[in-house]
C-alpha cells in the first residue's frame, strides 16, 4: 500500500511538472509570435512614416486593417482617439493604449516599457527622429525575440524529456 501512494504521488509530480512546462512554454509560444507581430507593425509603421508621409492616425488606421487581434484593436483605438481627442497629447494616449494592449495582449511589462519609449518620440512632427526611434526600438525587440526563442528551446526539451518518464 505504502509502494502504491510513493508511486502515484511521483505520477502525480511529473505530470503536473509537466503540465506547468506545457503552459508555460505554450505562453512563451504566444509572447514570441505577439512580438513578431509587433515587429512587423513597428516595420510597416515606419515606412508608412518615412514614404507614404501619413499622420499617426491615418499609419495606425491603415495598419489595424492588416493586423490580428489584439494589434488590431489597439491600433484602431489609437486612431479613433487621436481624431477625437484633440486636446489630449499624443504621450497620453500611447501610455493609456499600452497600458490596455499589455492586458489583452501575451506581452509582458518589459515588451510593453521598450513601446512606451517611443511616446515622446512619435508624437511630434520630426519624422526622422520618430524613424530612428522606431530603429532602435526594433533592434531591442530584436535582441528580446532570440533571448526568448533561445528561451523556449531549452523549455521544449525539458518538456520532451518529462515526457520519456
Amino acid at each position: 500500500m505504502e509502494f502504491v501512494c510513493k508511486a502515484a504521488g511521483t505520477i502525480c509530480v511529473v505530470g503536473a511538472a509537466w503540465s506547468y512546462a506545457r503552459v508555460r512554454a505554450d505562453e512563451f509560444e504566444m509572447r514570441l509570435s505577439q512580438l513578431m507581430q509587433l515587429y512587423s507593425i513597428l516595420l510597416q509603421l515606419k515606412s508608412e512614416l518615412k514614404y507614404m508621409n501619413s499622420t499617426l492616425p491615418e499609419c495606425f488606421a491603415s495598419l489595424a486593417k492588416h493586423v490580428n487581434a489584439p494589434f488590431d484593436e489597439w491600433l484602431l483605438c489609437m486612431s479613433h482617439e487621436m481624431e477625437n481627442e484633440r486636446n489630449k497629447c499624443f504621450a497620453d494616449i500611447w501610455s493609456d493604449k499600452l497600458t490596455v494592449l499589455q492586458e489583452n495582449s501575451s506581452l509582458w511589462k518589459s515588451d510593453v516599457k521598450l513601446l512606451a519609449e517611443l511616446k515622446d518620440k512619435l508624437g511630434n512632427q520630426d519624422v526622422e527622429a520618430s524613424v530612428k526611434a522606431i530603429d532602435y526600438i526594433l533592434i531591442r525587440m530584436e535582441e528580446d525575440r532570440e533571448l526568448l526563442k533561445n528561451e523556449l528551446q531549452q523549455k521544449k526539451k525539458v518538456i520532451l524529456s518529462l515526457r520519456l518518464f
